[in-house]
């Protein structure tokens, strides 16, 4: 039986300081707001999501490419 997508909520303007262009979203994401060990961040990634991104429509032009990977 395939399994539901998880819903993830991700406020953007709370990480938008934290995140550079070459590094994981959901990884940072999942570290520094959820507090999740790494172990269990590499066990999620075997799983579907479906993400909730808040705020994207009001990240600056220039910020925009930190979230292209998305």
């Amino acid at each position: 039986m395939p399994q539901s997508p998880i819903p993830l909520f991700i406020a953007l303007a709370r990480i938008g300081k934290m995140v550079y262009q070459d590094e994981d979203l959901i990884e940072i994401y999942l570290k520094e707001e959820c507090n999740l060990p790494m172990d269990m961040i590499n066990n999620l990634r075997k799983k579907k999501f479906v993400f909730i991104l808040d705020g994207y429509d009001e990240i600056a032009e220039r910020d925009c490419q930190c979230y292209e990977s998305i």
